[in-house]
């Protein structure tokens, strides 16, 4: 799994939501949130954005390790 995929599980689970949640209030379709979940795939900027805005955290953070340099 991912560093993304963790982050983005952690983020979930502390708000009680499942992939279903997440999809609904993005408008990602389910499935594509549980391959990004399982680290299958990453998301486009685009909706990776989409996905900050509704999560309220930034794309450094879903993306970057905390110890990596920018």
């Amino acid at each position: 799994m991912s560093k993304f995929s963790e982050k983005l599980q952690k983020l979930m689970d502390d708000r009680g939501w499942g992939p279903s949640r997440l999809a609904a209030l993005t408008g990602i379709e389910p499935g594509s949130v549980r391959l990004y979940l399982k680290g299958k795939v990453k998301p486009s900027i685009k909706t990776l954005g989409k996905i900050c805005e509704v999560l309220n955290v930034s794309p450094d953070y879903l993306i970057f390790d905390e110890e990596e340099d920018i």
